[in-house]
């Protein structure tokens, strides 16, 4: 069985078998051809990215073209790995739960007496499909690159730079150990990677990986092979849950709170905490009643007098529970959130308030055990109004969704709609009281405590719902 070339790099020209090496520093091109026992011609030829064959660098991606006879090459998916110092052979494939005889196949033209730091070996696995060629150069991140300051040492525009990386969102972040592509000077970019992919560091873990990319480990795990923090195992990196836009208040509206949201809280699946306000901060639920803080919960709402960790929304519990307020009460998974999300609590001093406001955020918060992320903000604001801030909700499946406030202990007093996720909105009460209609990603609810009827009536810039 023969090596494949690399997934996403055109194969040798010859229409053999390459290998990859990493460019280490002091190496060139003629220093790796001898390494390699290639002409370093052959070496040029199978590099043709590589304008000026005296300008490498490290941490450079280079295709090492193997020596015939070139029989049909076995397109096997394959875990790429960067031999490390003190490696062996055998170390390898034991390491990879694999037989060395099966790597040895896999790595056909390499000897396995003689591997080296940088040189990168093919770990087999299950078959895949043909790579597309690639007019590019791959290169590792080294400690303080950006993609500018690699734009400028291969001479290529930082435009085409950021077009090349389409996988990495903010071009001002990218991590030591990361690959990306280098296109070639006067050719248009070529996009080689979709998803990041990234070289494991020594002292790496699975968990560190995760944080530095903004993603959870199993996230990483659905797209590996193998989920190990081997130093020079060459990981595919999902794409980050991406923080949604501020939504838009309406004309008269509070402010929605932008992110950073606060301290993070620690909640688990179906939990509850008790977050106190702060000493310069008074709010008046239905209009008397002075908490001095809530209880915040995993499940898209805050109590008073008492946590609820309820995760099914039932009208029981609406009634019989402690007063209430759900921003999107149904059953949430802070765990599933990204490392940068979760569950969080902040005040701050509003001046267009003249007031201090309390602020929950469920920031990119899962339903239970599934990939869809909501992103809702609930504010308690200093004239005792009551904002509820849908950042981006999902369509969950039969996801039964409570939205509104709730006197509870026994009241059946308040302002509450029921929605399968984010749409098709039923009101609890009067039928004939109006009901935010849609969708409500990037909406803005307002409920104002109103003393005649003793009740909070819903405002939202909606000509379909009452305006003050």
């Amino acid at each position: 069985m023969r090596a494949q070339p690399y997934p996403f790099l055109s194969p040798d020209p010859d229409g053999g078998t390459a290998v990859l090496c990493v460019v280490q520093p002091e190496d060139t091109l003629a220093g790796i051809a001898n390494r390699f026992g290639v002409p370093q011609e052959r070496l040029i030829e199978a590099n043709p990215e590589v304008v000026d064959p005296s300008r490498i660098f490290p941490g450079q991606v280079l295709r090492v073209p193997l020596i015939p006879p070139t029989l049909p090459v076995v397109r096997r998916a394959a875990l790429e790995y960067v031999v490390q110092p003190g490696d062996s052979f055998a170390d390898i494939a034991t390491r990879f739960r694999t037989d060395m005889v099966s790597l040895a196949e896999a790595n056909p033209l390499v000897d396995p007496e003689r591997i080296f730091p940088g040189q990168l070996l093919y770990v087999p696995t299950v078959a895949d499909p043909p790579p597309p060629p690639v007019a590019a150069v791959l290169y590792v991140v080294m400690p303080g690159d950006t993609l500018a300051t690699i734009a400028a040492r291969f001479g290529v525009p930082p435009s085409d730079m950021v077009a090349a990386n389409p996988q990495v969102a903010d071009p001002n972040l990218i991590f030591p150990g990361e690959f990306v592509v280098v296109p070639v000077a006067g050719l248009p970019p070529a996009p080689v990677f979709t998803l990041r992919r990234y070289v494991v560091q020594p002292g790496d873990t699975v968990e560190s990986i995760a944080r530095q990319f903004d993603v959870r480990p199993a996230a990483i795990g659905a797209l590996n092979p193998l989920l190990a923090a081997i130093p020079g195992l060459i990981l595919v990196i999902a794409a980050p849950v991406p923080r949604p836009p501020v939504p838009v208040s309406p004309p008269g509206f509070p402010s929605c709170r932008p992110s950073p949201f606060g301290r993070a809280l620690p909640l688990e699946d179906d939990d509850t905490v008790f977050v106190p306000f702060p000493e310069d901060f008074r709010f008046r639920l239905f209009g008397n009643i002075l908490p001095r803080g809530v209880w915040v919960n995993s499940n898209g709402n805050v109590t008073f007098d008492a946590g609820d960790a309820t995760f099914f929304p039932t009208l029981d519990q609406l009634v019989e529970g402690p007063p209430r307020v759900a921003a999107f009460w149904t059953d949430l998974f802070p765990p599933g959130s990204p490392p940068s999300g979760g569950v969080f609590a902040d005040s701050f001093f509003d001046p267009a308030m003249n007031g201090t406001r309390f602020v929950v955020t469920w920031d990119r918060v899962p339903f239970f055990f599934t990939e869809v992320f909501n992103t809702v903000q609930l504010l308690l604001n200093p004239d005792d109004s009551i904002q509820l801030c849908f950042f981006t909700v999902g369509a969950g499946d039969d996801a039964r969704v409570l939205v509104g406030v709730a006197r509870g202990e026994g009241s059946v007093i308040g302002n509450v709609f029921l929605y399968n996720a984010g749409s098709n909105p039923r009101r609890l009460g009067d039928p004939a009281a109006p009901t935010p209609q849609g969708d409500l990603s990037g909406r803005t609810l307002l409920f104002r405590f109103d003393p005649v009827t003793g009740n909070y009536r819903l405002l939202e810039g909606d000509a379909q719902v009452q305006r003050p």
